[in-house]
């Protein structure tokens, strides 16, 4: 099994899966159960500049110039008061968060402009965040305001946010810059320790029943992977920052196309929108086959329930314990629902000179070649880790079976001839 091990920002991670800024890190159950389903590391939901000021000067110069005649022009931003959270309350949820998983946390902050509000990017260090990304949400109207302006005002945005925190900062990029590595560097050179590809922002749409100009934004799919990729892999070994790709991760595939890009992590937030987080976890099938009032049904009712669970999407592992804890050859326990399964794994433990060894096997695996051999694994403080060959558990199975072939009591059991 290969080491998904990875380090971004500076923070060393289980695995390259990160959980993107959505609505579902305002709720801490559903951060503790993103960890729970393999996320490596979480972004928290934004805290707006304009949640913070309640009115911005410069941001409100911005929309407004040149937008009088277009009244519904501001509308095409979300309404803030129902899409975040208070900035008190926000970083009271920050401290819960992290109270509640292992897992690194990532504070978000969403602005454009200078100001006593980046203060609260040190507010956000002090609540307990392992590192903030700032997202760049603008969109010009001035048509006075030049492409070179805007840039700088970027980058001294950064570097503002940079003198407040000492904690890792990435920066979310969109992808309408004229020279996206030159930004890349610049953004680098201010303070950016990460960046973020690509962010995707809110469209205006029209209604045609209320004939009003409506806010929306549209999930990505998996062929929204192919511009961060691009962009990914021209970056790659010429800006000094972690590379992190976001829209359009979706599958297995996506996430090794971005490693194979250059990527550090990847992040999902669409795929977890539209599917749910869903993984159940049910510790010891013996206890359905105890409480059964009709033995005989159990595998009728157990194929219901799985395939119940397929059709909602649940990801589910049982597991069964063995009457055996310590033995060298295979013993399998007659295993209810074991031919319903589509994935079948063994782990045991191996005594051997008065030393436990832990080995791990795979003996099914529906519609899919898989290796048969049987690898030892061992558990530390950095994780899981499977050795890559089957020589270290072929020679503690050899040792074990020749101990257990000329020991006493089996000496004493044989048959006499």
């Amino acid at each position: 099994m290969p080491d998904l091990t990875t380090s971004y920002l500076g923070l060393k991670l289980k695995n390259p899966l990160v959980a993107s800024a959505s609505p579902l890190s305002k709720h801490v159950d559903l951060v503790r159960r993103m960890e729970e389903s393999g996320a490596a590391a979480v972004v928290l939901y934004s805290l707006f500049e304009e949640q913070i000021l309640h009115e911005s000067l410069s941001l409100d110069h911005y929309l407004t110039h040149g937008s009088e005649s277009y009244p519904e022009a501001l509308s095409y931003f979300p309404d803030l008061d129902h899409y975040n959270l208070h900035p008190d309350v926000y970083l009271e949820h920050l401290r819960r968060c992290k109270e509640a998983v292992e897992i690194p946390v990532i504070g978000s902050l969403n602005g454009i402009s200078r100001g006593g509000w980046v203060e609260y990017a040190r507010k956000i260090q002090e609540a307990g965040a392992d590192a903030l990304e700032l997202n760049i949400y603008f969109v010009p109207t001035d048509p006075e305001l030049s492409g070179a302006e805007l840039e700088q005002n970027y980058v001294e945005l950064v570097q503002a946010v940079r003198s407040q925190i000492s904690i890792p900062l990435a920066v979310k990029l969109s992808p309408f810059f004229t020279s996206l590595p030159n930004m890349a560097r610049r953004f680098a050179a201010a303070g950016a320790n990460g960046l973020v590809l690509f962010n995707r922002f809110y469209q205006p749409d029209f209604d045609l029943e209320s004939l009003e100009v409506v806010p929306s934004i549209t999930l990505s799919t998996s062929a929204d992977l192919r511009l961060p990729l691009r962009w990914i892999a021209i970056l790659y070994g010429r800006v000094e920052a972690d590379l992190a790709l976001t829209s359009g991760v979706h599958t297995a595939d996506d996430v090794v196309k971005a490693m194979m890009a250059g990527a550090k992590v990847a992040m999902m937030a669409s795929e977890l929108l539209q599917h749910g987080i869903r993984r159940l976890v049910v510790d010891g099938i013996d206890g359905f086959a105890d409480a059964a009032i009709r033995p005989g049904r159990l595998n009728r009712l157990l194929a219901a329930l799985f395939n119940e669970l397929r059709a909602e999407g649940v990801t589910s592992l049982w597991t069964r314990s063995t009457t055996e804890l310590f033995n060298a050859s295979l013993r399998l326990p007659a295993s209810a629902g074991a031919e319903l399964v589509d994935n079948l794994i063994y782990l045991r433990y191996v005594e051997l000179h008065s030393q436990l060894y832990r080995l791990i096997s795979v003996l099914k695996m529906r519609e899919s070649g898989y290796d048969p051999a049987i690898h030892e694994f061992r558990i530390s403080s950095e994780g899981i880790a499977v050795q890559p060959t089957s020589e270290s558990a072929e020679s503690i199975l050899r040792q074990a079976l020749r101990l257990a072939s000329t020991s006493p009591v089996r000496r004493r059991n044989r048959p006499r001839s």
